[in-house]
């Protein structure tokens, strides 16, 4: 029996993939559960598992191919069928290469065809089977395009897409977007944003405090993140409304009991969001053992498909860049992220006096059709009261 081998959805913001490299080679056994092939998506390097025990006999793709999410890129034999009795053939339609295109129109030539298949292959546009360099196809992604969608040669050797062809291509969609009557133009999500300033002081301290006595006992010194999420957790157990399911949509949208949070980690990819899950059931020494350990993959690319996705809320600290204020944009699958910026040393009234306190601006961004403004108020306003009174969590 032969088993498809099916591209599963691995990318939030893409329906493609790029395939890197098959870890199982075509006549090779594989137990299911094992590392099958590693794909790339916009954010990371993924291996994807075996979905049965066999032989790998076909793969219909080739590193460096672009891939569509649920196709089918190859077949496994089962194991019960290979031991008994040999491999059926697959029949499999040829790979079409760039070198099979006519330069001037983009046809395929006629040789290149067997004569099985030419009554159904006789054109293949640009977009089938293209040049593209590396470059291209990641700001392609980055903008949740394909380099498919580029209708003119390219620009680059051979006509391949360059990087500059998928910039011009989004200016222009990006004018005819603005251009459309208002009765073509589709509603989109509401983003809001919220812009505080919170007293660091107790916070400050509260950390310096845990990194003296938890070193030994945890085996790492807690930082600012560790604390700003625990701060976090609290309060989405208070305010249940801000922990919404990250697949929910306006109309449906509601709250789950486990809390899932994301935190951006900077790596050299640029920036990757891994997800604790049950962060809600994890103590410091738990969470934050998770955290490093994750953030750890993350900068060496060895992060898997669960580990970046369900993320019910997120935090962007960039505090360490010098940044003084952080106001996320969130995509459509998150409903709500926290973003701080680095603790500055002001001047302040105080006491009905002047003086230089450490303070630290936060921001609320959240799709206001799923989270009342009023409401996400409050929450930010018991985060800066939490972070102002650190000492009320250990209440």
């Amino acid at each position: 029996m032969n088993i498809e081998i099916i591209v599963p959805p691995l990318s939030q913001t893409s329906d493609t993939l790029i395939l890197v490299d098959w870890i199982i080679k075509p006549g090779e056994k594989v137990m299911k559960g094992d590392a099958l092939f590693s794909v790339e998506t916009d954010k990371a390097t993924l291996e994807v598992e075996s979905p049965e025990t066999g032989i790998l006999t076909n793969s219909l793709a080739q590193p460096g191919d672009e891939i569509k999410v649920k196709s089918v890129i190859g077949f496994i034999s089962t194991a019960k069928e290979t031991d008994n009795q040999e491999t059926p053939p697959v029949n499999i339609p040829p790979r079409i290469n760039s070198k099979s295109f006519n330069e001037s129109s983009n046809t395929i030539k006629s040789e290149s065809i067997p004569e099985k298949f030419s009554g159904i292959i006789t054109k293949v546009s640009k977009g089938e089977r293209i040049l593209a360099s590396p470059r291209a196809r990641m700001v392609a992604f980055q903008n949740n395009i394909s380099v498919n969608d580029i209708q003119t040669p390219g620009s680059g050797p051979n006509q391949s897409i360059v990087e500059n062809d998928i910039l011009k291509h989004l200016e222009i969609q990006e004018n005819l977007e603005d251009n459309k009557p208002n009765m073509w133009q589709q509603p989109k999500p509401i983003r809001f944003s919220l812009v505080l300033e919170a007293n660091a002081t107790q916070f400050t301290q509260a950390c310096v405090l845990l990194q003296k006595n938890s070193k030994e006992a945890f085996g790492f010194e807690p930082e600012v993140n560790d604390l700003l999420a625990l701060v976090v957790i609290r309060g989405l157990k208070l305010f249940p409304f801000m922990n919404i399911n990250p697949g929910s949509d306006e109309s449906k949208a509601e709250s789950i009991p486990s809390i899932s949070l994301g935190l951006a980690v900077n790596t050299e990819r640029g920036m990757m969001i891994p997800v604790v899950k049950k962060a809600d059931q994890k103590g410091l020494k738990a969470f934050g053992t998770n955290y490093r350990e994750l953030t750890e993959r993350a900068r060496a690319e060895n992060l898997l498909a669960e580990d970046i996705v369900g993320a019910s809320f997120t935090i962007i600290n960039l505090g360490m860049f010098d940044i003084d204020t952080v106001i996320p944009v969130i995509e459509s699958s998150r409903n709500a992220i926290l973003g701080a910026g680095q603790i500055i040393r002001k001047i302040v009234p105080k006491d009905d006096q002047w003086s230089i306190q450490p303070m630290w601006t936060l921001s609320l961004v959240f799709d206001s059709q799923k989270i009342n403004p009023g409401l996400a108020a409050r929450f930010l306003q018991w985060i800066k009261n939490s972070i102002e009174n650190p000492y009320i969590l250990l209440g």
